[in-house]
């Protein structure tokens, strides 16, 4: 792997441009939070936005051009999107130390979808107060339940988005949220959300907006004491949803450290003749509403906590009035 120095064993160091590029476009291909929302440019000290509540409206002048002007009411505020580090730790033989071309080829094939997966799983699982601040998840947003009626909780999700004057423009499904929609069928017995039974391998457009599959949505009934009645889907206004990330891709090499590994025991790095490469990125999100998305849920759902207010109260300040 020409470029990157791993006799370094401290701080971070860039990744080579063309494998830094490469993974983390492969990374924004493996999450559906990052396909469907809108990137922005991100400060490493964090990023404040307008939030734009619409309230503005049109008015004729059927009368002179000196007439007295009716002025929209408006209602701006501020909110900080902030970056924070998502990173693996990957152990190797030192045999690889040597061999660029395999070392290059597992990062590149294991690193996006590693990423991918744990940027959606945070976002769309993680209840706001156990990230960090600025930093915004799908915990409060509103729900609906389409246990009982695929369509009519379809619908009813819909008109709670586009109430505020938010458009629905995309919807992010589990797998499990995937197969209630395919088993939705009329009085009849056709599909409502299928087009072609027979050769359409995923759903791919619901009412003709982006329908993308994502593993790190589902939620079980009542999982951690969410209170949630099992998530599916989010639905939404995905312009609303800001992402933004800090100078690529980074590597820090330890040849020394003990790690402990996820079963809970250590790995002594330097008896076992290995390294570990840390891999890390700084990414922030922002929701810009709450009641721009909606939560398909399995069950009933629990009760509303969202307003028309940013999605985060600790995460916004008035501005103007």
């Amino acid at each position: 792997m020409p470029g990157l120095n791993l006799n370094t064993r401290s701080n971070y160091v860039p990744f080579p441009h063309k494998l830094s590029d490469e993974v983390w476009k492969k990374t924004t291909d493996e999450s559906v939070v990052m396909r469907l929302g809108r990137e922005m440019a991100l400060d490493a000290k964090g990023t404040e936005i307008a939030v734009i509540n619409q309230k503005a409206a049109y008015h004729w002048n059927w009368g002179n051009e000196t007439d007295e002007r009716v002025t929209s009411e408006t209602d701006v505020q501020t909110k900080t999107i902030m970056p924070y580090e998502i990173y693996v730790t990957q152990p190797f033989s030192n045999k690889l130390r040597d061999n660029d071309e395999m070392l290059y080829k597992s990062i590149s094939e294991d690193l996006p979808a590693i990423l991918g997966a744990g940027i959606d799983e945070t976002v769309f699982t993680a209840d706001q107060d156990d990230v960090g601040e600025n930093f915004d998840t799908f915990s409060n947003v509103q729900e609906v339940s389409i246990q009982n009626d695929v369509w009519h909780g379809f619908v009813t999700a819909k008109k709670k988005i586009q109430v505020t004057k938010n458009r629905f423009n995309g919807i992010a499904l589990s797998p499990e949220g995937e197969a209630h929609f395919e088993d939705a069928v009329d009085n009849i017995g056709r599909p409502l959300f299928v087009s072609d039974v027979i050769n359409d391998i995923e759903i791919g457009k619901i009412r003709g907006r982006q329908a993308l599959l994502s593993n790190g949505l589902y939620i079980p009934e009542g999982e951690a004491g969410s209170g949630i009645k099992e998530q599916l889907a989010i639905m939404g206004d995905w312009n609303k949803l800001r992402w933004g990330f800090i100078n690529g891709i980074k590597a820090r090499v330890y040849d020394q450290a003990v790690l402990k590994l996820p079963n809970g025991q250590d790995l002594n790095l330097a008896r076992r003749h290995m390294f570990a490469l840390e891999y890390c990125v700084e990414v922030g999100v922002g929701i810009e509403f709450a009641d721009a998305f909606a939560r398909l849920t399995g069950g009933e759902p629990a009760p509303s906590t969202s307003t028309s207010a940013p999605s985060s109260n600790k995460n916004a300040k008035k501005a103007v009035k």
